[in-house]
């Protein structure tokens, strides 16, 4: 894993990207795994808890996308009741009498 530094570049910056691009990687996760005897009841019981966390992850990403979906619905649904409106709105002067809307 390397990551290319220029010079005049922000040294901080490479800093913190290779310490995400190593935790992202899963190296460390995977030594401290090997570190020490896992028993397989140990291994279900942290495995159980991997899926309750990454299930309860995807349901809220799924519940913020229902909500976002409900809300471009609205929207959508005020526009098309906006040109409703506006359809009407011009269809009525269209059907006034000629005098009634020269005067105006």
């Amino acid at each position: 894993m390397s990551i290319e530094i220029t010079v005049g570049s922000d040294f901080e910056w490479a800093v913190k990207t290779f310490c995400n691009r190593f935790k992202k990687s899963g190296i460390l996760t995977e030594l401290k795994q090997r570190e020490g005897f896992e028993s397989p009841s140990q291994r279900r019981r942290r495995e159980k808890a991997e899926n309750i966390r990454r299930s309860k992850r995807r349901e809220l990403a799924t519940e913020k996308n229902r909500e976002y979906l409900l809300i471009e619905k609205r929207k959508t649904q005020q526009d098309y009741a906006k040109q409703r409106r506006e359809e009407a709105m011009r269809t009525m002067v269209l059907a006034l009498p000629k005098e009634s809307y020269e005067m105006m």
